[in-house]
């Protein structure tokens, strides 16, 4: 959580032999919606009541109608911002 936010600026690939754990309290911005975080391999992202893990955009004017899409491999951002 020291250098949150972590902004995405490119596609992000979890390969099958590694793992990525994003601790309680990170926020995670990607800077177009056009970014993905691909998992193959595992995802360790566990929060808890106050301290949520956010997966955001990074504009400051997203509408808060879109939303995060969670997927077995892959979190989809549209322009907007969603809590997981």
């Amino acid at each position: 959580m020291a250098n949150s936010p972590y902004v995405v600026v490119g596609t992000v690939n979890v390969w099958s032999i590694a793992t990525l754990t994003i601790e309680p309290g990170v926020v995670v911005e990607f800077d177009n919606p056009f970014r993905t975080l691909s998992v193959g391999g595992t995802l360790i992202a566990v929060g808890t009541a106050n301290a949520r893990i956010v997966f955001t955009s990074i504009q400051a004017t997203a509408s808060p109608e879109t939303q995060v899409v969670m997927e077995p491999q892959r979190v989809h951002l549209g322009n907007g911002s969603g809590f997981v």
